[in-house]
């Protein structure tokens, strides 16, 4: 951390790397026409990730094209959220984090720090990040459902509706950049949004039929409700839900 913990007199943490060849690897890799990809979850963290990042673009612009991630991306100062979009980094979060660590990230960064710093997904949008990538860290924290995280980006409250508005709802987003945010975003972020992330013509036709429209006006804790009809691969069904009667077809394109 940037400063201590508001709880203890102390940072925690320490690095794998010191900072001159964590600095040296990254350009290594970069060099080499590599993606990088981070994990950052403290403030000093998140900021050693940037500055690396954004120095080696700055030697070189091509660098720039390779759409370095930040993963996790948890706890980030304003100023390194914005100089990550000028440098057109990629944050790539898990909305189920926030709402499963707000009571203690909040003891332990104090209300202000959590406030600005944590977790803060609209400000990486408001600063025009290159994308805003959604996932569920799985294997690490055990199944994640996508509908789960779904809920938690546009609500930011627990599976029992808490806290009420939402934990520091300025940072919530809208229900199309959720679901754009664990699609299309996180396509981009792996170079692969020319076949994956939207239904479109040339495209692998992966999607679920989900029973409900969760893009509907309706409470968020309602989306908890959703269960998967059914699962598309390529355009080939994967997975039926035994209770429902859905119907597939296909038709050859010509």
């Amino acid at each position: 951390m940037l400063k201590r913990y508001s709880d203890k007199s102390e940072r925690s943490g320490y690095l794998l790397t010191d900072l001159e060849q964590f600095e040296k690897d990254v350009a290594r890799w970069t060099s080499r026409g590599y993606q990088v990809a981070c994990h950052a979850i403290g403030d000093k963290a998140n900021h050693i990730v940037v500055e690396a990042y954004c120095r080696n673009i700055e030697k070189d612009a091509r660098v720039r094209d390779l759409r370095l991630r930040i993963e996790h991306a948890q706890i980030t100062a304003p100023e390194d959220v914005r100089r990550a979009a000028q440098c057109g980094l990629i944050a790539s979060m898990q909305p189920t984090h926030a709402t499963s660590d707000k009571d203690f990230a909040e003891k332990r960064l104090g209300r202000h720090r959590a406030q600005t710093e944590g977790y803060v997904w609209k400000s990486f949008l408001d600063s025009q990040i290159s994308a805003l990538a959604f996932g569920s860290d799985f294997p690490t924290v055990g199944e994640v459902p996508p509908i789960l995280g779904l809920f938690a980006a546009i609500s930011r409250q627990d599976t029992s509706g808490l806290p009420s508005e939402g934990w520091f709802p300025e940072q919530r987003v809208s229900r199309y950049q959720a679901l754009k945010s664990y699609t299309m975003d996180a396509a981009f972020a792996s170079h692969a949004e020319d076949y994956l992330g939207s239904l479109e013509s040339g495209k692998a036709a992966d999607f679920v039929v989900l029973s409900q429209d969760i893009m509907d006006d309706q409470p968020p804790l309602s989306i908890l409700k959703t269960s998967i009809l059914g699962t598309f691969i390529d355009g080939k069904p994967v997975y039926t839900n035994p209770t429902t009667s859905l119907e597939i077809h296909s038709k050859k394109a010509s």
